[in-house]
């Protein structure tokens, strides 16, 4: 862990009486805390450079009324905080950004179940074959509707909805092999993903009075009219790269290539019982039943133990920025004054690390397999941070 700090003073505000100094006040500066772990800019470019991160700034900045005239001229007049509000400023804790860590891995997984034919799989995997029931009856179906001449395309024979049926199923099938194919030749590799939150911002604005007053605030100042603006600024988003192994037979992809074939040729052929009926070899359904479980069966068990993070990283920042301008001033007991401006920024940064298996997750919690392949990989867990 590297712990670094750094601060710096503000100006130094000077009153002036009839040519002497009556009063000087150094004003608040700027200060920046930052904490990393285990950074390593030899990657820089190519990858992961790099652990947990915290960074918290306070800066102020200063246009400072000036004094023309009169008894004290030359003086610079300080601004009073008192009557403005303070905007809520919330550093988040590491339980909240852990919790959207977890969130955003599950919406990133490259092996994720996110299309409609993957879900019929897990339903044909945990239900059987008594899903499958209407496919089998396709073949009848298609028969009867074969003799019964002109009146085939009548409701009663059911043409028009085993048609609807046949092509939906052939655009899943269609679909099925297009992932299939995009998560083998995604295999072994390194897969980098992102997962952005929705922001948040606020804007608050006030019309009302401020203070200005003579450095060391010795009883002379005065009421001046200014504006009050804060804006609030809030994100959290997600950077990882994951890795994973899928065992897929060959024959298994050809397959579901064959079979995106001929739900090509439901999809395009003129619907008449002949044109199906000589289309369709109508074992594939069925079989492509079978090849789906198969596959649902690998995801399974690549979601236990071939899926890793090389890196994963969850970010959060926040910054407020408040500003108080106070417009030009002729008091009575002295010359004109200048407008001023007081602004103060306060930003906070944080990053977490996530282990190979995710966010949260002890070095206790894993199995056996699970070390065994983050060894493999040459992984090392990430560390905490503050909050």
């Amino acid at each position: 862990m590297a712990y670094k700090s750094r601060s710096s003073v503000g100006p130094t505000a000077t009153g002036y009486g009839y040519g002497n100094v009556w009063g000087q006040q150094t004003l608040p500066g700027s200060s920046e805390e930052i904490e990393t772990f285990s950074h390593n800019l030899r990657n820089l470019g190519q990858g992961d450079i790099g652990g947990p991160f915290w960074l918290k700034r306070d800066m102020w900045n200063y246009v400072l009324p000036h004094i023309s005239g009169g008894w004290a001229d030359g003086s610079q007049l300080c601004i009073s905080t008192g009557i403005a509000p303070v905007q809520p400023f919330s550093e988040p804790s590491n339980s909240e950004m852990i919790t959207k860590g977890a969130t955003a891995i599950s919406r990133t997984i490259p092996t994720a179940p996110s299309f409609e034919s993957l879900t019929a799989m897990s339903e044909i995997v945990r239900d059987g074959i008594p899903s499958a029931i209407g496919v089998s009856s396709w073949r009848e179906r298609t028969n009867v509707a074969k003799g019964a001449g002109s009146e085939y395309l009548n409701y009663k024979f059911g043409w028009v909805p085993l048609i609807s049926d046949m092509r939906n199923f052939a655009h899943t099938v269609k679909n099925h092999n297009k992932i299939l194919t995009a998560m083998r030749a995604g295999s072994d590799k390194v897969t980098r993903v992102g997962y952005h939150f929705p922001s948040s911002s606020s804007h608050e604005s006030l019309q009302g009075g401020a203070f200005t007053y003579f450095p060391g605030n010795n009883g002379i100042s005065t009421a001046a009219s200014a504006s009050y603006t804060a804006d609030l600024s809030s994100e959290t988003w997600f950077n990882g790269a994951f890795t994973y192994h899928l065992p897929v037979a060959s024959s298994q992809v050809g397959r579901a290539q064959r079979y995106a074939e001929l739900a090509d040729k439901l999809l395009g052929i003129k619907p008449t019982p002949s044109n199906v009926w000589n289309a369709a070899p109508w074992t594939w359904a069925m079989d492509w039943f079978t090849n789906a479980g198969d596959i649902m069966t690998n995801i399974s068990e690549l979601g236990q133990n071939g899926l890793v993070l090389r890196y994963g990283y969850i970010m959060s920042s926040v910054k407020v920025t408040e500003r108080i301008l106070v417009g030009a001033q002729n008091p009575a007991w002295s010359g004109s004054v200048s407008a001023g401006s007081l602004e103060h920024v306060r930003e906070y940064k944080k990053r977490l690390q996530s282990t190979p298996y995710g966010f949260g997750v002890l070095g206790s919690e894993l199995t056996h397999a699970q070390e065994a392949i983050i060894v493999a990989l040459g992984l090392t867990y990430g560390h905490g941070g503050k909050g």
